[in-house]
């Protein structure tokens, strides 16, 4: 009977799945990275060295609903590939919103380098936020990612400074 009766709940919770109504990213957190498709970030380092990323796409998740100890919980991202000028990824920031009972929203920086190495750092994540300054305020300080450390994200500004961690060099938006 107890076999019955746990084989009767288990095939109950694989059929169900989720029927909960799930949410794309938030607008507020995307501004955080305000960039269009093709759009050219411009830097100068403090050699006056100029360099110039392009925003190569944008790809955003819709909400996907999935189930996590028999409850429902959904996910949605939106990812930013960005190039450098010799069309090599230079960096990929991702916003991550998952929620079940409550909203979190994780920032996550990456990097690909040729020869497939990927260097991945999650940096933040928020439980309940209704403005910028509830998420992550209003200026993120990011360590080290691949050849590149000590990255700052200005809300509706994006990426405004980083450094090369070969040359030395940091490297600040021009506005």
């Amino acid at each position: 009977m107890k076999k019955l009766k746990f084989l009767i709940i288990a095939c109950t919770m694989l059929l169900c799945g989720c029927t909960v109504n799930c949410d794309d990213v938030p607008e507020i957190t995307k501004q955080y990275f305000p960039y269009t498709k093709n759009q050219v970030l411009q830097y100068v380092s403090n050699e006056n060295e100029q360099m110039e990323l392009v925003v190569d796409s944008i790809k955003e998740f819709h909400a996907g609903c999935f189930s996590v100890s028999a409850m429902c919980a959904c996910e949605s991202s939106i990812r930013w590939f960005i190039i450098d000028n010799n069309g090599e990824s230079f960096y990929i920031p991702e916003l991550i919103y998952t929620y079940g009972k409550g909203g979190l929203v994780a920032l996550v920086l990456s990097q690909q380098i040729a020869g497939g190495e990927d260097y991945r750092s999650l940096y933040f994540d928020k439980p309940d936020f209704n403005t910028a300054d509830d998420l992550f305020g209003d200026t993120i300080k990011c360590a080290t990612l691949g050849k590149y450390k000590d990255f700052t994200v200005v809300f509706n500004k994006g990426l405004v400074s980083f450094t090369d961690t070969i040359t030395y060099q940091t490297w600040n938006l021009v506005e």
